[in-house]
């Protein structure tokens, strides 16, 4: 499950550009998913340029895995010059691990 406040994927040849992610995102799965989270993008495979997470609470509750970050919950890709301010917080329950990114603020 991927999720986010501007998408959920971004693809390899995907450009997310000049966002910034806030607010509130609460997800709650089924027990035995993965779930990849972030305030601009669940999963980045692509690029992400001065994009800024700021007042965001992220709240992953029941996934098997949780990939959470400011502004993106997982990525394989690249994110330039972006920022996450200390007003992001994510809390998460899983049943085997939590993942916080490098792009994340926060952590509860």
């Amino acid at each position: 499950i991927q999720i986010g406040g501007i998408a959920g994927y971004n693809k390899s040849t995907g450009l997310i550009k000049n966002v910034e992610g806030s607010g509130v995102i609460s997800v709650d799965t089924a027990k035995g998913y993965s779930t990849y989270v972030g305030g601009v993008v669940g999963y980045n495979g692509g690029t992400i340029y001065y994009a800024a997470a700021k007042n965001l609470t992220i709240v992953a509750l029941n996934s098997y895995k949780v990939y959470a970050g400011g502004i993106a919950g997982l990525s394989s890709g690249v994110i330039y010059v972006s920022l996450v301010d200390t007003s992001v917080s994510i809390t998460a329950s899983t049943t085997a691990i939590a993942i916080f990114e490098q792009w994340s603020a926060a952590l509860s």
